[in-house]
């Protein structure tokens, strides 16, 4: 796949007891109403050798192209 066509972000997070995880992006730090994921398991984990972080890769897809700044924050479900 052409990263300029389907760019793509890997995040890494601490693993918590959490059943759930949502990745969020803001395009300003202060509205946070957008999903790039949810639902996200422990089973979703890229890296499972790693038993306390989880890693996935996400589509950038439902960003806009023109934004200046992204910013990603990771919610417990």
């Amino acid at each position: 796949l052409d990263a300029e066509l389907n760019p793509t972000m890997t995040l890494t997070w601490r693993k918590t007891e959490a059943p759930l995880y949502i990745v969020k992006f803001s395009l300003d730090l202060t509205g946070w109403d957008t999903d790039l994921k949810d639902n996200i398991t422990v089973e979703s984990d890229e890296n499972p050798e790693d038993f306390r972080h989880i890693t996935m890769t996400f589509p950038l897809s439902g960003i806009p192209e023109n934004a200046s700044a992204v910013f990603f924050r990771i919610e417990e479900g």
